[in-house]
């Protein structure tokens, strides 16, 4: 989220990291990993505060993380088809953790 402002650190290659890891991790072990985190006295502000730019950042087709991943893909992937990637695991997700 810091770097979405920030034209010198910002970096389309972060975003579809983040799309990576969401495929690539089971949502229910993500979100335990998430929970256990919240909870923890030295990272439970800092995972909250993740949590909530993730809707931000990747919770809608149009949201700025979304187009950053497309643009990363370079063509490799359909980018309608990362937005709706991102859409349905980020719903996953915030169930998951409520």
């Amino acid at each position: 989220a810091e770097r979405s402002d920030d034209d010198q650190r910002v970096r389309d290659k972060d975003a579809l990291d983040v799309l990576r890891l969401l495929r690539a991790i089971p949502t229910d072990d993500f979100a335990d990993r998430l929970k256990m985190l919240r909870t923890d006295d030295l990272a439970g502000a800092v995972t909250s505060e993740a949590l909530e730019q993730v809707t931000v950042l990747f919770g809608s087709p149009k949201s700025v993380g979304v187009t950053m991943a497309a643009r990363a893909a370079g063509g490799a992937e359909d980018g309608a088809v990362i937005a709706d990637s991102f859409v349905a695991l980020v719903e996953d997700l915030q169930a998951s953790l409520a």
